[in-house]
């Protein structure tokens, strides 16, 4: 059994997570940096991936006079690895603890107050190890390094990686190297080659540090800015794992969500959490106002809500289970960042994705069984079950159960090039102005707002 599947909730989970939200950023007010408030969400924020933590939510404190250093909450949603939600670490919605500085300050003496309130938090500073970006077979960020010596890290607790420099302001801002930090949950390898890095399990990636000190691209000194700043972020759930060692979904900021999940997911602790961490991310979309849609920030959402829903049915469950896990979520949410409510029409919306999943999944089988009454047993029904996925939107995962179940066999190869050809055409130039335009006219006669 794992952590994952305790899904009981400790009595207090919501006074618990606020408790260590709240310990996260007074440790780094020890060291300087003075307590952020405001909205959890970037209300200028019109990013498609609704991306609003880190830096993002204080462009304007950049430029602004008064205290260099200050630390706070911002949500974030990220959506590049869908397929990995639940499992691998990741999840596409966190609560980003964010310490920023502006200014000219060395390397060691930002990396010293990092170590003072990790340790302050319940980090074991000793345990943690470095990934340096390099360049061309090159450091990328020797001061970097040499500020790590200067504090005492061992040249084995370093490691390095080819990466692109940070430009969260663009190509005009400001950019520079960054360092990611580690925690050695094991102490042991997985072969001779094993170092910070390493993708064997052995390092959690909990922390980032974005030295933005240039301008534009990587350089060996020229393009150095005169007022640099450094970004410095994490999640308090990875956060909470660096800390604890246990699954970051069996810690109070998730656990709470898998709960409202347990009747309807149990036994399947990677599919029950991308169902919880789906809902989470939507509880925070529907909250700021963000419709499903077929574009922009409601793509997100539809497809969140949608991905949620399906994974509900193939596990034999109703996707009406979505809403009182994302209930959950919101509570929770509130409890740590003070985030807003969905109002009843966002909830609506919800429902109506719900709805169309579970009439989906109905329609999807009665076309099946239909679509291939009278085949023999053996029979290739490749290019039907795509068109399913196609037309319906029915999840190839359950098209190929149904098939097997049936008896009837599918041919990769053909399915492989049948979704490559998809892809091919849904890139194409003319085809993406002609979904544009249709939105624009789509959009122009429409009275529903998008957002708060």
């Amino acid at each position: 059994m794992t952590a994952r599947d305790v899904v009981a909730p400790a009595a207090h989970d919501h006074e618990a997570a606020v408790a260590f939200a709240e310990q996260a950023v007074d440790a780094f007010a020890t060291v300087g940096y003075l307590p952020a408030h405001g909205s959890a969400v970037a209300e200028t924020d019109g990013s498609t991936l609704f991306v609003s933590g880190g830096i993002q939510a204080w462009r304007r404190w950049i430029g602004e006079p008064g205290p260099a250093a200050r630390a706070g909450l911002q949500w974030c949603v990220r959506m590049n690895r869908l397929a990995d939600a639940g499992r691998s670490g990741f999840v596409t919605s966190f609560c980003m603890l964010t310490a920023a500085r502006r200014g000219a300050v060395p390397r060691h003496e930002v990396l010293a107050d990092l170590f003072t309130a990790l340790g302050l938090i319940g980090v074991d500073v000793a345990r943690t190890a470095f990934v340096i970006p390099a360049l061309d077979d090159r450091c990328g960020d020797p001061l970097a390094s040499e500020a790590l010596a200067k504090l005492g890290v061992d040249a084995d607790r370093i490691g390095y990686a080819p990466r692109r420099w940070a430009a969260p302001f663009g190509a005009d801002g400001p950019s520079g190297p960054n360092l990611f930090v580690l925690l050695d949950r094991t102490g042991h390898g997985c072969g001779p080659g094993c170092a910070p890095g390493c993708g064997c399990g052995r390092y959690l990636h909990f922390w980032n540090c974005e030295f933005l000190d240039h301008r534009g691209g990587t350089d060996d000194g020229a393009g150095r800015i005169g007022a640099p700043v450094v970004d410095s972020a994490g999640g308090l759930e990875r956060l909470w794992s660096a800390v604890t060692g246990e699954d970051m979904f069996a810690g109070p900021l998730l656990r709470p969500v898998l709960s409202a999940l347990a009747a309807h997911l149990p036994g399947d602790p990677d599919r029950a959490g991308a169902v919880a961490d789906h809902a989470r991310s939507l509880a925070l979309l529907l909250a700021a106002g963000i419709a499903p849609a077929a574009r922009g920030q409601g793509h997100v959402a539809r497809r969140l809500a949608r991905r949620a829903g399906w994974l509900l049915i193939e596990a034999g469950s109703d996707p009406g289970a979505l809403r009182p896990a994302v209930l959950a979520a919101q509570a929770c949410n509130r409890a740590v960042a003070d985030f807003g409510v969905a109002s009843a029409t966002a909830l609506g919306w919800l429902d109506a994705e719900i709805g169309h999943c579970r009439e989906g999944a109905a329609h999807g089988a009665l076309l099946f069984h239909r679509w291939t009454h009278g085949r023999s047993a053996g029979a290739d029904i490749t290019r039907l079950v795509f068109r399913l996925r196609a037309e319906r939107g029915v999840p190839l995962s359950l098209l190929r159960r149904w098939a097997a179940r049936d008896g009837f066999t599918l041919d990769e190869q053909t399915l492989q090039a049948l979704l490559d050809a998809e892809r091919a055409s849904s890139r194409s130039p003319a085809l993406t102005a002609q979904v544009a335009a249709r939105w624009a006219a789509r959009t122009s006669q429409s009275t529903t707002p998008a957002r708060r």
